[in-house]
């Protein structure tokens, strides 16, 4: 959007990838949420309760992927 100057609602490209991107605000809440969490599968599982006040390795690398994707559109 910046180097092309194109916005959402011009009709290219942006207006399917804006909504993605505006999902990485919640894919960020998301990951924060997991603080709160006690894991039951993956890795972290291993950890029990002590995965507690921990964000997920996972959630990390999904929200990493987002806004990956997100900065490429900016």
């Amino acid at each position: 959007m910046e180097r092309g100057k194109a916005q959402q609602g011009d009709k290219t490209i942006i207006d399917g990838l804006f909504p993605a991107v505006q999902a990485l605000r919640a894919a960020e809440a998301g990951l924060q949420n997991t603080k709160q969490m006690r894991a039951v599968h993956g890795r972290a599982a291993f950890r029990g309760e002590n995965s507690i006040c921990m964000v997920d390795p996972g959630a990390t690398v999904g929200v990493l992927l987002v806004r990956v994707f997100a900065e490429g559109v900016r």
